[in-house]
């Protein structure tokens, strides 16, 4: 009852109408210092795109979202916090060099695109080129 309103505060322009919000994905993601430490720069083909921390940052070293607009990553404070943005922003999993970060990434979007009518689970591909980058992170809620 709190993230759906909270996200459309943060993205007015993007998600104005927060009761017809859908998880369109979830998985787990495991960065690990000695495997896979990190992801490549990308965008996602979501709407709205969340992290959300599963251990403290004290478990590992380095880690966070890389956002190629602020030219710096965003970590979440502590286990249980996210890290909120549209999925149109160019983003990373920035590399750990210590331990094991483990997130919950979600990408949310609308049912019906009514913009594109493109079937359930497409992202609207004008609301992501209205946000400069890294000018809608937001890093508290």
């Amino acid at each position: 009852t709190l993230l759906l309103p909270a996200l459309s505060a943060c993205y007015p322009e993007a998600a104005p109408l927060a009761s017809s919000l859908r998880v369109l994905d979830c998985f787990l993601v495991r960065y690990d210092a000695t495997k896979q430490a990190s992801l490549p720069t990308h965008t996602d083909q979501s709407l709205l795109s969340f992290t959300i921390a599963l251990n403290d940052p004290g478990e590992y070293d380095g880690g966070g979202t890389w956002f190629r607009g602020l030219g710096r990553a965003v970590d979440a404070p502590a286990a249980g916090h996210a890290v909120l943005f549209p999925g149109k922003v160019e983003h990373g999993g920035h590399p750990i060099t210590r331990g094991v970060r483990y997130i919950i990434v979600l990408f949310m979007g609308y049912e019906t695109n009514r913009l594109s009518q493109r079937p359930a689970g497409y992202a609207l591909e004008a609301a992501g080129d209205s946000f400069p980058a890294g000018s809608l992170l937001k890093e508290e809620l």
